[in-house]
Order: C-alpha cells, then sequence, then structure tokens
C-alpha cells in the first residue's frame, strides 16, 4: 500500500500577500466524516485549505472504491474576526445558508456558490364537505415562497392560495375523500450549524480524482475596496500640501476635486474632521481623498509621499487601519457620492502644538 493526495481544496484571498488564506479551519461535516470513514481515507488540514488522502495498492486502487457520484460534506469555521473589514462579502449577503459545491467543476477548479436547500413537510387531514379548505400549518414556510413551491403528494387536492402573514395555506380538496390525510411539502430557511461560515459539498468519484492526481478545487474570495483618506495635522501655515503615489503603475491620484482645507471649509457631516477641530483648533488640517477605491491588502503600498511645496516629507504614509472604517462623500464625475472609506491621521508639526492650543 501507498499513500496518495485524493483531493485537495485550497481557500485564496488576494488580501494576502501569498495569496493563501489562513482564516479558516476546514472540517469534516459529520456526514462528510462518514464517507472519509468508510472509504479508510485520511484527512490532513493544511495551513490554507485540507487535504484527503486515500492509501492504493501497487495498481492504484483503493482498498474501497469511492462511487461515481460520492458526497464529502465539509465545513469552514471562520477564526479571523476581522475577515469582513478586508472581505467584499457581497456574494453572501441573503444567502442564509451558503454551500460551495463543485457541480461545474468535477474533476477540480473554482468551487461554486449556491445556497443549501431545506424542507419541511406535514400532514393535513381534510374535512367534511370537500372542496377549497384552509389549513395553519404548524412550520414555517421561508419567506417570499411561491405558490408553486408547495408540493402535494398524492391526488385530490391542490395548493390555492398563501397567506404568508397566519401561514394559511388554502387547499382545493374537491378530490379528496372527508377525513383523508394530504402530505404537504415545502421550503423553508436553511441554518448553518453553529459557528459554520460555509459548507463545501464535493461530488465525484475515486476514478476521477485519482486521475487528476489530485483533484484540486478553490475558494476564492474577493478583497473589499474602499477609499483612502489621509487627514494632516500641520502648524505649517503656509505652502502646498499634497499625496503622490510615485508607482511605475496604477497610481494612486489625490486630485484637488477630492481635496478639502478642513479650516477654511468645515465639514459638519465628517466625525473624524470635528473631532480634529476639537483636538487641534489652532492648527491647519487638510483632508485628502483617493479617486479611486482601493483593494484591501495586508502588503503596504508603497511609493505613497507626502509633499509640501513639491518637496517629498521625511515619513512614510502607512495604509489606513481596517479598523478606521467609515462613509464619506467623494466626487465621481463632479457629483458627490457616499462611498466606503479607509482613513488615517498624520501629523506634521515642526513645533509642539498643545492638543488644545
Amino acid at each position: 500500500m501507498r499513500y496518495v493526495p485524493l483531493v485537495t481544496l485550497r481557500i485564496r484571498h488576494p488580501y494576502y500577500g501569498d495569496g493563501r488564506c489562513p482564516d479558516f479551519e476546514v472540517r469534516l461535516s459529520a456526514s462528510g466524516r462518514r464517507v472519509v470513514e468508510r472509504h479508510r481515507l485520511i484527512a490532513r488540514p493544511t495551513a490554507d485549505g485540507l487535504t484527503l488522502i486515500a492509501a492504493v495498492d501497487g495498481e492504484g486502487a483503493p482498498p474501497v472504491e469511492l462511487a461515481d457520484d460520492t458526497a464529502i460534506g465539509l465545513e469552514l469555521a471562520l477564526r479571523n474576526p476581522d475577515f469582513a473589514r478586508f472581505t467584499d462579502l457581497g456574494a453572501f449577503a441573503g444567502n442564509a445558508a451558503p454551500r460551495l459545491v463543485n457541480a461545474d467543476a468535477p474533476a477540480g477548479g473554482e468551487l461554486t456558490l449556491r445556497e443549501r436547500e431545506a424542507f419541511g413537510s406535514e400532514a393535513l387531514r381534510v374535512q367534511d364537505g370537500g372542496g377549497e379548505q384552509r389549513f395553519a400549518l404548524a412550520g414555517e414556510p421561508r419567506p417570499g415562497v411561491e405558490l408553486d413551491a408547495f408540493v402535494v403528494e398524492g391526488e385530490g387536492a391542490s395548493v390555492v392560495a398563501y397567506a404568508a402573514a397566519t401561514r394559511t395555506l388554502s387547499l382545493d380538496c374537491a378530490g379528496a375523500q372527508a377525513g383523508a390525510l394530504v402530505r404537504l411539502r415545502y421550503p423553508t430557511t436553511p441554518a448553518l450549524p453553529r459557528g459554520v461560515f460555509a459548507e463545501v459539498e464535493l461530488r465525484g468519484g475515486g476514478a476521477t480524482w485519482l486521475a487528476a492526481a489530485p483533484a484540486e478545487y478553490t475558494i476564492t474570495f474577493t478583497p473589499r475596496r474602499a477609499r483612502w483618506i489621509y487627514y494632516v495635522v500641520t502648524d505649517v501655515e503656509d505652502g502646498d500640501f499634497a499625496i503622490v503615489d510615485t508607482a511605475s503603475e496604477a497610481a494612486l491620484l489625490f486630485s484637488a476635486a477630492n481635496r478639502r482645507d478642513l479650516g477654511a471649509e468645515p465639514d459638519a457631516g465628517d466625525p473624524q474632521a470635528q473631532a480634529l477641530e476639537e483636538r487641534y483648533p489652532s492648527a491647519r488640517r487638510l483632508r485628502f481623498t483617493s479617486d479611486a477605491a482601493v483593494a484591501c491588502s495586508d502588503q503596504p503600498r508603497r511609493g505613497l509621499e507626502l509633499r509640501l511645496d513639491g518637496e517629498r516629507l521625511p515619513f512614510a504614509l502607512p495604509n489606513p487601519p481596517l479598523r478606521n472604517f467609515t462613509a464619506r462623500d467623494v466626487v465621481v464625475d463632479e457629483t458627490p457620492q457616499r462611498q466606503e472609506s479607509l482613513f488615517r491621521v498624520v501629523k506634521h508639526l515642526t513645533t509642539s502644538l498643545h492638543p488644545n492650543g
């Protein structure tokens, strides 16, 4: 016997310089554990995912063959509380129970985001007289459920109407005998196990996965994008301050349209500007906002310079901290728009400036 990797799952995130995302614990679900034990597989967690290993004989065959449509369930448990600060989770919005599947990539590739389905069922007893009858459902169908999503099993009754406020279902029971049981099935709101960010379901068979040696699947997240704002507090009364990006490609611009002297033009809608005015009332306070949104990254953006009258000042401009999140008006096509932003306060003080004087 020798051991070979059968399936590998890797989580990717461009926020990290090497692209590998360490923010999740990938573990087997209860059903996935049963499959792994039944087929004598080994689950080996990695820094950015999980690898399933199979024992094979001299001809490359496992001791217990995987059926062609074997489903292996995994769970993603989030262990970084700041994950949402630098990740665009728009694709997950409104998804009650995210499930990532390999339906479009059976032998490896990017997983597809779907939603776990959940259903409720109950038996309704037809009353005397037949015709249209109303039933108060014991379960709770999913909000916004369409009428055709209610499935009546058997013959003799059909769905007529549903009142979501009272969870009342109307059935036409003209074809059903009095006292008969009508079985009903309908979609409900799914829920993930506690502490689980998303589920993963990998379907395949030993032949497909062993041929890929191994079948490698990926989940790729998208970085959150935000405008960058720098508040400059200085005791230099005259001179032209500017922020310049010296990067040769994709330089970040801080144009005059998104630059504001907060002493000459106070902004009552900017809490950070108000706080700086209270703390440094006699200082010159400037606000620089990037013309474009920036993808969040754990790598410092090198090349940003604060300049005075064209001369570079002798300190770097670090990335704004992820926790300094706000929303500010940014001029886009000459029109102010409210956009997500990250900010940092930069002090350029040539003398000791008392916070209140």
